[in-house]
């Protein structure tokens, strides 16, 4: 921690402290403010910019799965009554050029793709060797709404060349749970963390709910929204083989009436010329 002013103001209710911090790579700015009574409370409002977020959660006793460069947002509530703590808030997050430890999105969606194989009669053939125990990402947002051990999110968003995920769900911080339901979309199979093994998924909406410990949480793909998807991207693809086809048919037929206009054409042309010598040599 280096550049540190720290001011602190006083009075007879309250103890104000507004700190301008250089820390984890980045900045902290903001105030804190403690009202007394009889029920003190801890007004927390900071804002955190560009700080190594791994680090700084790890050091906080947070969590070490997050890494990434961070903004964060704090405006939170800590009081006691009847000798209970309770806090209550919000921090917005927004991360870019992290990963996410023990989720692997990548190994996800290669259950994804091979239940679609297997619907297609195709050769299962996933390479567990290729699969890590992180999902890297170019940009992660969410607001977190406080409500003691409950954290809830209803605006996930994660943004990675291959794929992105909105999501919404709870997090436990005292059971170190969570419960999640996230919608991914592949939108480039061409972009690395394995998307040109995707190419069957690319434009799919794949409904995956996580569950169980933060730590290692577990994962279910909702199989029924896949097969209903797989079966209108394959219509899709029979209509769209069939207009091509049409299409061809049409342009062929276009083609053999334009030969059989211009070989008329040509014909009328001649016996036009035929005529009109005809009528020469009678003239002369």
């Amino acid at each position: 921690m280096t550049n540190s002013i720290i001011n602190i103001a006083s009075t007879d209710s309250t103890v104000t402290i507004t700190p301008t911090v250089d820390l984890y790579d980045g900045k902290l700015a903001g105030s804190t403010v403690l009202q007394r009574g009889k029920s003190p409370t801890l007004l927390i409002k900071n804002t955190l910019t560009g700080v190594n977020l791994e680090p700084l959660l790890t050091d906080a006793e947070v969590s070490d799965q997050l890494s990434g460069i961070a903004n964060i947002n704090t405006n939170i509530v800590v009081s006691e009554k009847s000798g209970e703590p309770s806090s209550k808030g919000t921090i917005v997050l927004s991360v870019k050029n992290g990963a996410l430890k023990g989720v692997d999105i990548k190994k996800v969606l290669d259950d994804a793709q091979a239940t679609i194989d297997k619907i297609r009669g195709k050769n299962v053939n996933q390479d567990a060797e290729s699969n890590t125990d992180e999902t890297r990402f170019a940009e992660l947002s969410a607001t977190l709404l406080i409500n003691n051990d409950i954290i809830t999110n209803n605006d996930l968003s994660m943004k990675a060349p291959a794929f992105r995920i909105n999501g919404q769900g709870t997090v436990n911080t005292a059971a170190q749970t969570l419960d999640y339901l996230t919608s991914i979309v592949i939108v480039n199979t061409n972009s690395g963390q394995g998307g040109e093994s995707l190419n069957d998924l690319k434009g799919f909406t794949i409904p995956v709910r996580f569950t169980g410990p933060l730590a290692s949480p577990k994962y279910a793909i909702d199989t029924k929204a896949l097969l209903k998807a797989n079966a209108g991207k394959e219509l899709d693809e029979k209509k769209a083989e069939l207009k091509a086809k049409a299409d061809i048919k049409k342009a062929e037929l276009k083609a053999k009436a334009d030969e059989k206009k211009a070989k008329l054409k040509e014909k009328a042309n001649e016996k036009l010329k035929e005529s009109g010598k005809k009528l020469f040599d009678k003239l002369f």
